[in-house]
Formats: C-alpha cells, structure tokens, sequence
C-alpha cells in the first residue's frame, strides 16, 4: 500500500473537508483513489463523505460491472475464504487467507495489478497440464478491503466471506502485536470450518461424488497433483 508525501496529505484533507470524494481527491493531488481510500482511512482516521458513492469499496472504481462479475464467479467457482489456525510453542494462531486460482497468467497479474494486492505463484502441474497461477491475499487490511468490494457479488461464498470479513475486522480491532483469540474469534473459526464442510459437500452432490471432509479433499488434492512444483512469480 503506498504512503503520500506530507504536502499531498495535507490537500487530502484539505479536499476531504469540502466535501471531495475519494476519486476526485486522487485526482486533484495525482495518486490513484485506492491509495487515497487507505491514507484516509488507516493514517486520518476520516470517514466517507455522505455522496461518495464510491466508499463502500475503494476498488470498485477500477472495474466495470461485467468485470466484477467475472472476478466473483472466479471466487465462488475455483476460489477459496480461508481461516487457518497452526499452533506454536506460545499457543494457537487463527489467520485468514484468500486465494484466486487461473490457468491464464495474463488474468492473474490484471487482478493483482489492479488492486495492489497480494502475491502471485506459480503451481507447475503434470506436462499435460497447464500451470496454474494462483493470487494469494493475505495481508488482514487487504482480505477486509477485497471482501468489502466484493461480498454483494457472491453468492456460493458469501456466508463464508461475511464470516471471514468479521474476523478481519475483529483483529483489526485489536492493539498491533495481539496474538490471543477472544472466544468470538476461536466461534467464528469453527463456522467457517462447518461452512467449508458445506460447501465441499454441495459441490460433491452436484458432480455426483462422495463427500469428504475439507482434511480428506486437501489429501486428495495432493495425491492428484503429485509430481507438481510451485514456485513464485515476480
């Protein structure tokens, strides 16, 4: 996320109390709206204003209508809201995670492009396959903005996004430097978990397979992709 030089801060506010928008701020001091929806938010702590139509989601500027839908049908067809959790030596870490898989690289880096997010990887399959591109999200502030964007657009995903996007908002709530998890963060953890399990089980339904538990699809994952490689793309 890119920071703004002092003078460029001050006009922002300066703007911001006229009553600007978050895109005609950006285009009034030369930064792209994104950058200036971030500084607003995480550095000034200012709110929208009332007609911005925009404030809901500082990425919704950047993409037209069909191009959003496209980006939410990846989501809920091949894409995957996660919470983690991993235990270490100083108890239980709960973290989220989201990932947007294609086999077109040129799709892969126009998302992550537009939206200054996230970290591309490169998963090399069997030589009569394709490599697949995968954008992982992982940065909390990131999964809150992507899932604010586009949560209206779900529709297979979207309780499990408002469950992750609580949790996000729960942790960002929090001093930096908290690694303790209230009961609300370790009860939102094990619905998201159940609605995995849902899911995993309509999909099956619908390809008229067996059901497996979210552990018993990642095994056969790997069993299926063996011989694969991953690397990271610059």
């Amino acid at each position: 996320m890119h920071g703004l030089r002092k003078e460029k801060v001050e006009k922002l506010k300066e703007l911001h109390s006229k009553g600007l928008n978050d895109r005609q701020i950006a285009e009034k001091i030369g930064c792209s709206a994104v950058t200036v929806s971030i500084q607003r938010r995480y550095k000034l702590h200012l709110g929208a204003n009332p007609h911005d139509k925009y404030a809901v989601s500082s990425f919704r500027p950047f993409f037209s209508d069909v191009e959003v839908g496209y980006i939410s049908g990846i989501l809920d067809g091949e894409g995957a809201i996660m919470l983690h959790k991993y235990k270490w030596k100083g108890g239980v870490n709960i973290y989220p995670q989201i990932q947007i898989a294609n086999t077109s690289q040129e799709l892969i880096k126009w998302l992550r492009g537009s939206m200054n997010i996230g970290k591309i990887k490169v998963k090399r399959q069997r030589s009569h396959y394709k490599p697949l591109y995968i954008l992982y999200i992982f940065k909390q502030k990131d999964i809150e903005q992507f899932l604010e964007f586009i949560l209206p657009f779900l529709r297979v995903k979207r309780d499990l996004a408002k469950k992750v996007l609580e949790f996000c908002k729960l942790r960002l709530s929090k001093p930096r430097g908290v690694k303790t998890h209230s009961p609300k963060e370790e009860k939102l953890y094990e619905e998201v978990k159940r609605l995995q399990c849902r899911n995993l089980e309509n999909q099956r339904a619908k390809e008229g397979g067996e059901n497996l538990t979210p552990e018993e699809e990642e095994e056969e994952g790997t069993e299926g992709e063996e011989g694969g490689e991953e690397g990271e793309e610059e």
